[in-house]
């Protein structure tokens, strides 16, 4: 157990919290969205939707959705990464979801392709009582990319290298900036 690769960065984890005013190389970020595209969700979902700001404008926009004492950590960061929940699970959505598993060549069978999307309707389901249920749902689903972010950065040593990086998820706050930015 003593060389298990994810039981050493578990061990050695980072929280950076103040940035050194490196900005992590485009790269080993584009890795980094890449591992989040790829991350997996409770049922295979996918409510998780993300986006970047990059750009100083693009982070000062943000601004006015954290607290004071966070602020610094925006403006202070190379990279923003949002992460955002939708309000409702759309039929679309659902669709769109079990056609790229499809495309993927997930199903050996209709009736397995049926099955999935069956219990992922059930799942999800059971979480629509409201917007507020679903939406807290889908911030926990959220908070699966974030792990494997985080996970995948430290593991990349993006946090040890105390990066000017920030990578912050909300469900609902930045619903409205995600169209401006």
């Amino acid at each position: 157990m003593q060389n298990n690769v994810f039981l050493r960065l578990a061990q050695e984890r980072y929280t950076t919290k103040h940035y050194n005013g490196q900005q992590i190389p485009r790269e080993e970020f584009d890795t980094l969205l890449e591992i989040l595209r790829l991350t997996p969700t409770s049922v295979n979902a996918q409510a998780l939707h993300y986006f970047t700001a990059t750009s100083q404008e693009a982070r000062e926009r943000l601004l006015p959705a954290f607290p004071e004492f966070n602020r610094d950590r925006i403006t202070g960061a190379s990279d923003v990464v949002v992460f955002t929940v939708p309000k409702t699970l759309t039929e679309a959505h659902l669709r769109r979801v079990l056609d790229k598993e499809e495309s993927d060549g997930r199903f050996p069978n209709a009736e397995v392709k049926n099955a999935q999307d069956q219990g992922r309707r059930y799942f999800a389901g059971l979480h629509q009582g409201s917007e507020a249920e679903l939406v807290a749902w889908e911030a926990r689903q959220a908070y699966i990319g974030m792990g494997f972010l985080l996970f995948a950065a430290a593991g990349m040593g993006i946090a040890r290298r105390r990066s000017k990086a920030l990578i912050f998820r909300s469900s609902m706050k930045f619903s409205g900036l995600m169209r401006r930015i």
